[in-house]
């Protein structure tokens, strides 16, 4: 098993629970990690046989940028629904934090997913 990672992206979004994060958008910083077999892509040197790191980057902004949810939790769900679209991958890890809600102080989640 190996792990793919995109961190740090920031992204603009439309999520929270009050109303003017529903219509202003801000900043969201994801760090994504992504378990699965690499042993197929170590010999072949074929990009067929790993993950896309530039596919999961256009999927992670597309969800953050395309919906709009109350809760990180659920943002993340939806996140990890999308990257568990690739039947190889078989297990992340998102992080999601609003780094411009307060002055100093950073809030966030991270959920381990499964498949």
């Amino acid at each position: 098993m190996a792990t793919i990672f995109i961190r740090d992206l920031v992204v603009n979004g439309r999520h929270g629970v009050h109303e003017h994060e529903k219509t202003t958008p801000q900043p969201f910083k994801l760090s994504v990690e992504l378990e699965f077999d690499t042993s197929h892509a170590q010999q072949s040197d074929d990009i067929g046989d790993t993950l896309d790191y530039s596919a999961m980057r256009q999927t992670i902004i597309s969800v953050v940028e395309g919906s709009s949810y109350d809760l990180l939790e659920r943002l993340a769900q939806v996140v990890a629904d999308k990257l568990f679209e690739d039947s190889r991958v078989q297990q992340l890890r998102i992080s999601i934090e609003k780094p411009a809600v307060y002055d100093t102080g950073v809030p966030g989640v991270t959920i381990d997913f499964t498949r």
